[in-house]
Protein backbone atom coordinates (compact mmCIF):
# COMPACT_ATOMS: atom_id res chain seq x y z
CA UNK A 1 0.00 0.00 0.00
CA UNK A 2 1.48 3.30 -1.05
CA UNK A 3 0.98 6.54 0.81
CA UNK A 4 -0.15 9.24 -1.51
CA UNK A 5 1.27 12.71 -1.23
CA UNK A 6 -2.16 14.03 -0.25
CA UNK A 7 -2.18 11.90 2.93
CA UNK A 8 1.27 13.07 4.00
CA UNK A 9 0.30 16.68 3.45
CA UNK A 10 -2.60 16.22 5.88
CA UNK A 11 -1.37 17.38 9.35
CA UNK A 12 -2.90 14.40 11.18
CA UNK A 13 -1.40 11.88 8.79
CA UNK A 14 1.93 13.65 8.98
CA UNK A 15 1.84 13.20 12.78
CA UNK A 16 1.00 9.50 12.38
CA UNK A 17 3.81 9.13 9.86
CA UNK A 18 6.39 10.68 12.24
CA UNK A 19 5.17 8.54 15.15
CA UNK A 20 5.51 5.36 13.07
CA UNK A 21 8.89 6.53 11.80
CA UNK A 22 10.05 7.29 15.35
CA UNK A 23 8.88 3.94 16.71
CA UNK A 24 10.51 1.90 13.94
CA UNK A 25 13.65 3.60 12.73
CA UNK A 26 15.02 5.45 15.76
CA UNK A 27 15.41 2.27 17.90
CA UNK A 28 17.09 0.50 14.98
CA UNK A 29 19.50 3.40 14.57
CA UNK A 30 20.22 3.39 18.32
CA UNK A 31 20.97 -0.36 18.22
CA UNK A 32 23.37 0.10 15.32
CA UNK A 33 25.22 2.85 17.23
CA UNK A 34 25.45 0.70 20.39
CA UNK A 35 26.76 -2.29 18.42
CA UNK A 36 29.37 -0.12 16.71
CA UNK A 37 30.59 1.26 20.05
CA UNK A 38 30.81 -2.26 21.50
CA UNK A 39 32.86 -3.42 18.52
CA UNK A 40 35.26 -0.50 18.94
CA UNK A 41 35.71 -1.23 22.65
CA UNK A 42 36.27 -4.93 21.96
CA UNK A 43 38.91 -4.13 19.33
CA UNK A 44 40.68 -1.73 21.70
CA UNK A 45 40.73 -4.39 24.43
CA UNK A 46 42.14 -6.95 21.98
CA UNK A 47 44.94 -4.60 20.92
CA UNK A 48 45.94 -3.81 24.51
CA UNK A 49 45.91 -7.52 25.39
CA UNK A 50 48.24 -8.32 22.47
CA UNK A 51 50.63 -5.56 23.60
CA UNK A 52 50.73 -7.07 27.10
CA UNK A 53 51.51 -10.50 25.64
CA UNK A 54 54.41 -9.15 23.59
CA UNK A 55 55.84 -7.40 26.67
CA UNK A 56 55.81 -10.69 28.55
CA UNK A 57 57.57 -12.33 25.62
CA UNK A 58 60.28 -9.65 25.75
CA UNK A 59 60.82 -10.43 29.43
CA UNK A 60 61.36 -14.08 28.53
CA UNK A 61 63.90 -13.10 25.88
CA UNK A 62 66.01 -11.42 28.57
CA UNK A 63 66.02 -14.49 30.81
CA UNK A 64 62.93 -13.61 32.81
CA UNK A 65 62.20 -10.98 35.41
CA UNK A 66 64.76 -12.41 37.84
CA UNK A 67 67.63 -11.91 35.37
CA UNK A 68 66.94 -8.20 34.74
CA UNK A 69 68.71 -5.74 37.05
CA UNK A 70 67.60 -2.45 35.46
CA UNK A 71 66.09 -1.01 32.30
CA UNK A 72 66.71 2.48 30.94
CA UNK A 73 65.03 4.05 27.93
CA UNK A 74 66.43 6.80 25.71
CA UNK A 75 64.25 7.63 22.67
CA UNK A 76 64.35 4.47 20.52
CA UNK A 77 67.15 2.76 22.46
CA UNK A 78 66.63 0.59 25.53
CA UNK A 79 69.51 -0.53 27.74
CA UNK A 80 68.89 -3.64 29.82
CA UNK A 81 71.40 -4.62 32.50
CA UNK A 82 71.17 -8.35 33.22
CA UNK A 83 72.74 -10.65 35.81
CA UNK A 84 73.70 -13.38 33.34
CA UNK A 85 74.11 -12.63 29.62
CA UNK A 86 74.04 -16.36 28.82
CA UNK A 87 70.33 -16.50 29.78
CA UNK A 88 69.46 -13.85 27.18
CA UNK A 89 68.04 -15.24 23.92
CA UNK A 90 69.75 -12.89 21.46
CA UNK A 91 68.49 -14.68 18.35
CA UNK A 92 64.85 -14.24 19.37
CA UNK A 93 65.44 -10.55 20.05
CA UNK A 94 67.09 -10.10 16.65
CA UNK A 95 64.25 -12.01 14.96
CA UNK A 96 61.85 -9.36 16.28
CA UNK A 97 63.74 -6.76 14.22
CA UNK A 98 65.54 -5.29 17.21
CA UNK A 99 69.15 -4.20 16.84
CA UNK A 100 71.30 -5.64 19.64
CA UNK A 101 74.68 -4.58 21.04
CA UNK A 102 76.26 -6.23 24.09
CA UNK A 103 78.67 -4.43 26.42
CA UNK A 104 79.51 -6.47 29.52
CA UNK A 105 76.20 -7.22 31.24
CA UNK A 106 74.40 -4.43 29.37
CA UNK A 107 72.28 -5.28 26.35
CA UNK A 108 71.46 -2.24 24.23
CA UNK A 109 68.42 -2.68 22.02
CA UNK A 110 67.52 -0.31 19.23
CA UNK A 111 63.87 -0.44 18.13
CA UNK A 112 61.15 2.20 18.30
CA UNK A 113 58.40 -0.41 18.76
CA UNK A 114 60.27 -2.06 21.64
CA UNK A 115 61.07 1.32 23.24
CA UNK A 116 57.41 2.38 23.02
CA UNK A 117 56.40 -0.63 25.13
CA UNK A 118 58.85 0.22 27.92
CA UNK A 119 57.42 2.49 30.60
CA UNK A 120 59.63 5.02 32.35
Amino acid sequence: MMISLDLVSDPQMRLVFFIVFGCCFIPIFALVVVCFIKLLLKQKKRVSKSKNNSTIRYLDYFGGDDNIISVTKNLSRVSVIVKDVDLVNLESIKNQGIGVMITGNTIKCSSQEFADQIKE
